[in-house]
């Protein structure tokens, strides 16, 4: 059976208690934190898979957890519309910000540790002092709820990246733009775009900070492309048309950028593709056509930028299960994959010892795999 669509509905979207917030793991390698969509955020020892305790929210976790730098707290947003700092030693909550809407985008903390950002289903960008949770400053946006995507912080910390999708005035069509705002005070700096495509992906910087990538489908039947941009000036690189490679916008991962600056990497339905990040030229696709599994998780990169992890759901409902691979990020070969018994509904997640790679699946589980 080819790669059509599973007749049950679309990988990971549906289920009750499936788990596509991706993992985070604490820097001294003994706990993972991780979102549920029962909501939940869940402290899980690394090497056990045991439960050391869970905080419960009131609605879905699906934000992806972030540890700010002394590792002493963890920031995830929920469902029930609010961004949460919680000890990540006790589970005590220690502050609480309403937004008036879903949180379902991962918080970004400021180079410093000092400031956490993050996007709700409201339309607002928040600036929040990660000590205290008082807004800083709050940006009206616009996005597609449910697809309100994280910001990215540059290199310096001194610039907020973010995409934004809403119907133009002039044409009523889905137009969208990359936005880049002052860190400390919300002010814009510049604007790229109106782009017609619906943005599917948060945006990502090179390793040096110089290109910001953004990625977008125009709909589930239409394409789109990747978008490399002057991080500085906000003016456009180069695109990557996806043409006949199909970019659809339910199906995209996010992006990946190599360590050495040379190369992005992105995912689409039954590719994974490496692009040129100077000139938008292919490197290489991977295939997966032949194992029936679609790409809705974002790749991650090995420490050392050798080998590119990333996971896939069957598209075929009476066979459902998942595959986490590894390739050669030189040659786009396949090392090794591991077939999960469920759906890969996160982006994997690498322990600080680079020897375990962890996920969610869609029934609920943390999966843990020795590299």
């Amino acid at each position: 059976m080819g790669g059509g669509a599973p007749s049950g509905g679309l990988p990971c979207v549906g289920s009750p208690h499936h788990t596509d917030s991706s993992a985070a793991p604490s820097a001294d390698g003994e706990t993972v934190f991780v979102g549920w969509e029962g909501g939940s955020l869940y402290a899980v020892g690394a090497e056990s898979g045991k439960g050391k305790w869970a905080f419960k929210t009131g609605g879905a976790v699906r934000s992806s957890p972030a540890l700010s730098p002394d590792q002493g707290t963890v920031f995830v947003g929920s469902e029930d519309g609010n961004l949460y700092a919680i000890d990540a030693a006790t589970s005590e909550r220690r502050w609480a910000l309403k937004t008036g809407s879903s949180v379902e985008s991962s918080p970004k903390l400021s180079t410093d540790g000092r400031t956490v950002f993050v996007v709700s289903d409201n339309g607002n960008l928040y600036a929040v002092d990660a000590a205290s949770g008082a807004i800083k400053w709050v940006l009206k946006i616009q996005c597609v709820v449910g697809q309100c995507f994280s910001p990215a912080i540059s290199v310096d910390g001194a610039t907020v990246f973010f995409g934004s999708s809403g119907n133009s005035a002039t044409s009523g069509l889905t137009v969208s733009n990359l936005t880049a705002v002052d860190a400390e005070n919300g002010t814009k700096k510049w604007s790229f775009g109106p782009i017609s495509v619906i943005l599917s992906a948060s945006p990502v910087l090179s390793a040096d900070g110089s290109t910001v990538f953004i990625r977008g489908g125009a709909s589930m039947y239409t394409f789109g492309g990747l978008y490399a941009v002057n991080a500085n000036s906000g003016t456009k690189k180069w695109a990557f048309d996806c043409g006949t490679k199909r970019c659809f916008f339910d199906f995209s991962s996010s992006l990946a950028s190599s360590a050495d600056g040379k190369t992005v990497f992105v995912g689409n339905v039954d590719k994974m593709h490496a692009i040129n990040a100077a000139t938008g030229e292919e490197k290489w696709a991977f295939d997966l056509k032949a194992s029936n599994t679609w790409i809705i998780s974002s790749p991650t990169l090995s420490a050392d930028g050798s080998t590119l992890f990333f996971g896939s759901a069957s598209s075929v409902t009476d066979a459902a299960h998942g595959n986490l691979t590894a390739i050669d990020v030189t040659s786009g070969a396949q090392k090794w994959t591991f077939m999960s018994e469920e759906l890969i509904c996160s982006s994997p997640a690498i322990s600080t010892d680079e020897l375990t790679v962890f996920f969610g699946g869609d029934k609920g589980s943390l999966y843990a795999v020795h590299v």
